[in-house]
């Protein structure tokens, strides 16, 4: 029995950790693709491409942003997942999914805020 819940509290914790991880990358991708997707063209005089001076549309942007920021949102995820999976070898084995979930995503989103903003200064 008592595997049994174990077993159900991490399984719960995984995918607790994945919609805490996730969802907020999806909504910024969301919020930025409805921002720029009726920005389809530059202004005139502003040559389109990538290079040689040149730039994307907004909409072809945010695309682009989307696509090669994926990889490392599912790498967040894998951590959180890692996280959940610690939590199981401690007495916090015992909290709720949804707990452990939340934990394990505040802290891999917390580090990259950390990165992040180190890499602005």
């Amino acid at each position: 029995m008592q595997t049994e819940r174990r077993h159900a509290t991490a399984g719960g914790g995984l995918l607790w950790g994945a919609a805490f991880t996730l969802g907020p990358y999806v909504l910024a991708v969301l919020v930025l693709l409805a921002l720029s997707w009726s920005h389809d063209r530059l202004p005139p005089g502003q040559c389109e491409g990538l290079g040689w001076g040149c730039s994307l549309p907004p909409r072809d942007g945010a695309l682009l942003l989307t696509f090669i920021s994926a990889p490392f949102a599912a790498l967040a995820t894998g951590l959180a997942w890692l996280l959940v999976l610690l939590l199981q070898l401690s007495p916090a084995k015992r909290w709720a999914g949804a707990a452990q979930g939340a934990l394990a995503a505040a802290v891999v989103l917390a580090v990259v805020v950390g990165v992040l903003f180190c890499q602005s200064l």
